[in-house]
């Protein structure tokens, strides 16, 4: 399979010539790191609440984690993502999300 990351779009060829595309966004840029295993990022965009349990990919295209958390101030938030395995740390500090579907509620109980 070969992966190539051309603006905001991936792309993904498999072994029988089949292109799938998946929207990528930029989330953006990494501020610091923690000892036990999380990344703190200013987000370029400003819809954030949206961005939480999207997988997070380097320049490389590999998955380095998740985003778990929004903190700060509502006017200037940061988004904290825990790493995969604390040696994920990323090569560059550029980073990149893939939204996470949201799934529907379905109703519960009897009728």
């Amino acid at each position: 399979m070969v992966y190539a990351l051309y603006m905001n779009y991936e792309f993904k060829v498999d072994s029988d010539g089949n292109t799938r595309v998946i929207l990528m966004n930029k989330l953006g840029m990494v501020e610091t790191s923690t000892r036990d295993g999380f990344l703190i990022v200013k987000p370029s965009t400003r819809d954030v609440l949206k961005l939480v349990n999207s997988s997070v990919y380097d320049e490389n295209n590999r998955r380095i984690g998740r985003i778990v958390d929004v903190i700060g101030r509502v006017d200037d938030p940061r988004v904290v993502v825990k790493l995969e395995s604390k040696g994920l740390a990323p090569s560059s500090t550029v980073l990149y999300y893939y939204l996470a579907s949201q799934r529907k509620h379905k109703r519960g109980g009897r009728r």
